[in-house]
């Protein structure tokens, strides 16, 4: 079983992609031939459309092996305006309620996000607070979930 990590680079052009197409993403282009033991997605479910999160989580859990886990990297809600189209930060609760319609979630934990000024949204460096090395380090959560047998739906 590999790893696979659902974020970074590409995560800007996978939350564009539609309900349909997530399959295709999650099981080849982010897979490394194999059938993955573990998932990381950073950053991509808080910045999908609401109406395809549920449609991304079902594509994850088909792509992955029996008993994988699932890591969730996700914005809480921030104090800041971004300005233009930005992600929707989860509650620890919404994050929790999210998942759990196709994972089974074993924990939501407080998890900050860094970027460096030329990652972050606009508007968001003179609000966000800064970690020790200067990157700008927002709240989020970390979500631990497995998958447990078939969706079957």
């Amino acid at each position: 079983m590999g790893t696979v990590g659902v974020g970074g680079p590409r995560r800007q052009h996978a939350a564009r992609v539609s309900a349909n197409g997530f399959g295709r993403i999650v099981g080849g282009e982010f897979g490394d031939g194999g059938v993955p033991g573990t998932i990381f997605d950073s950053g991509l479910l808080h910045a999908l459309p609401v109406e395809s999160r549920h449609d991304y989580l079902r594509a994850v859990h088909r792509a992955a092996a029996p008993g994988a886990s699932l890591f969730v990297l996700a914005f809480a809600p921030q104090p800041w305006k971004i300005e233009g189209p930005g992600p929707d930060g989860f509650t620890a609760e919404q994050l929790s309620e999210t998942v759990e319609a196709v994972w089974t979630v074993e924990a939501v934990r407080p998890a900050n996000l860094y970027a460096t000024d030329h990652t972050a949204g606009a508007g968001s460096a003179d609000t966000a607070g800064r970690d020790s090395e200067g990157r700008i380090a927002m709240p989020g959560f970390i979500l631990i979930a497995h998958k447990n047998g078939d969706l079957g739906r």
